[in-house]
């Protein structure tokens, strides 16, 4: 009976031992799994980090772009506005010029009416 009770114990300590190990072999098996699905979602992440990156980035280079642009549509609308201010100018000038032009030819005719005017009354006196 001890003998028997003794290799029944053996049995169990045995099939013990046994569900143990397979009981720390699934373990060990989840671990592993859980260990290969953690790496997949860090992988995932840093992936849409640097997708996120890259979509800033893109957004950083439209904006700074765009502000180019208006920039450069600002000065050549304020180059634009020299010039015609400049034209202005120029055309105002060109006529002030003509006008005084026309000013000096009329003194110049009426200064030679009077010299004229004076001559023949001097050689009326004579």
């Amino acid at each position: 009976e001890r003998k028997r009770r003794e290799a029944e114990a053996a049995k169990l300590r045995k099939l013990q031992e046994e569900i143990e190990e397979e009981e720390m072999e699934k373990l060990k098996k989840i671990r592993e799994e859980q260990d290969r699905e953690r790496k997949r979602r860090e992988a995932e992440a840093a992936k849409l980090r640097k997708l996120q990156e890259e979509m800033e980035r893109e957004r950083r280079k439209r904006e700074e772009e765009e502000r180019r642009r208006k920039q450069e549509a600002e000065e050549r609308r304020l180059l634009a506005e020299m010039e015609e201010r400049r034209k202005r100018e120029e055309e105002a000038e060109r006529k002030r010029l003509e006008e005084e032009e026309r000013q000096r030819m009329k003194q110049i005719e009426a200064d030679r009416l009077i010299a004229e005017k004076l001559e023949g009354e001097e050689r009326e006196r004579e």
